[in-house]
């Protein structure tokens, strides 16, 4: 028996929430999702309200982070920091975009496993440096990583923070880095997002969506928030690495999917 709609629109709000901000992938996961819940109508109207609704869970949950360092006496260097971490994800975004728009869902399999890679090595690392005062070369380095998540299946969070940790900032600054950063690419997404569906006139954010795109905003931003909580206290933790393996399970699992389903 098929889902009703709002379900399935509820479900991937979650997804969505969950795998945003935890580093498993989020673009995987919901490509992943709607092939297994047949959701294809959730198209540029529905992706627009998740993006608006993980950004909204980001600012919210940083919003202290973000007020101290507005009013720290270097903040405009820490602004110029993450514009300049921002510009390797627009680069490659532009360079891409037409070929995300096709691209096969076994591409989400090769994603995660090189996800799983990187993860499982991220164990032990971590040094002092505060996110306030990560370095020029950081910024770049970090920003270069995140750029990594345009391909799908790449996890964002997992890619960015992980190399914060390479390049020597603290278990929990290379968290905050990481999403402090992700407020302009995730909003330059949602704006692009936001274009195509105002070019191709497919719809509003109140159109016949309705019901399974309000459920869907909701729950990915309250499952966002939660999400974050739980990414902090994992990399308190030092079990940050222990998310490479659910990638690679994530990869088998898909792959062993798609290969029944024949596609």
């Amino acid at each position: 028996m098929e889902l009703p709609e709002v379900w399935k629109g509820a479900i991937l709000g979650i997804v969505q929430g969950l795998t945003e901000f935890l580093p498993i992938s989020s673009s995987g996961h919901l490509i992943a999702s709607k092939e297994i819940l047949g959701f294809q109508e959730a198209g540029l109207t529905f992706d627009v309200a998740l993006h608006v609704a993980t950004l909204a869970a980001v600012i919210f949950y940083f919003r202290k982070d973000i007020l101290t360092l507005l009013k720290s006496s270097n903040r405009i260097r820490f602004l110029m920091i993450i514009a300049l971490g921002t510009i390797p994800g627009v680069a490659l975004g532009i360079f891409l975009s037409d070929w995300r728009d096709t691209v096969s869902p076994w591409f989400v399999v090769g994603g995660w496993t090189f996800s799983a890679t990187y993860l499982l090595f991220s164990k032990g690392r971590g040094g002092e440096t505060q996110h306030g005062d990560v370095s020029w070369w950081q910024g770049l380095g970090v920003g270069c990583a995140q750029a990594l998540a345009l391909f799908p299946g790449v996890s964002r969070a997992g890619s960015s923070i992980t190399c914060g940790l390479w390049l020597g900032l603290s278990r929990e600054s290379a968290a905050k880095f990481s999403f402090l950063l992700s407020i302009p690419i995730v909003s330059g997404a949602g704006l692009k997002k936001a274009y195509d569906l105002y070019k191709t006139q497919e719809g509003s954010l109140g159109d016949a969506l309705g019901a399974p795109l309000i459920a869907g905003m909701v729950l990915s931003f309250l499952v966002g928030l939660g999400a974050i909580f739980i990414l902090m206290k994992v990399l308190r933790g030092n079990s940050f690495h222990r998310f490479g393996w659910y990638n690679l399970f994530a990869a088998v699992a898909f792959g062993l999917f798609l290969f029944l389903k024949g596609s």
